[in-house]
């Protein structure tokens, strides 16, 4: 049972679940299951990709839902996910702005939908 649904686009929704667990669904099924978020990193925090931020974040600067609940409710890692996600799609599914454990398994389903950007965007890592 969702407890809120944060609607992305015509495929996409955050939901926050019963349980405190933030899932992606897509299409209205569960599709991918939200554990990590960056919380706070420093203003000069160097890297070009959401992927060298956490491959080189120090360890406090991400949490992982089920190891830390102490660091921030999660209702707050929902509404992280959720402005985290909005954003990539606001900004033409950049790929710099997901880590691509995540942003992948998406625009391929999104592709699987027929969403042209989605493709275009495959097409262009692809290269």
């Amino acid at each position: 049972m969702a407890l809120r649904r944060f609607v992305l686009n015509e495929h996409l929704d955050v939901v926050f679940e019963a349980d405190g667990n933030t899932c992606i669904y897509f299409d209205d099924s569960p599709f991918l299951l939200c554990k990590h978020l960056a919380l706070t990193l420093p203003g000069d925090f160097p890297g070009d990709s959401m992927d060298e931020i956490v491959r080189d974040a120090p360890v406090q600067a991400l949490t992982e839902v089920d190891r830390h609940p102490q660091i921030a409710s999660a209702k707050e890692i929902f509404w992280g996910h959720c402005s985290n996600l909005q954003a990539w799609v606001e900004h033409g599914y950049d790929t710099r702005l997901l880590d691509s454990r995540l942003a992948f398994p998406i625009l391929k389903a999104l592709v699987r939908v027929g969403d042209k950007k989605a493709r275009r965007v495959l097409q262009v890592e692809a290269e």
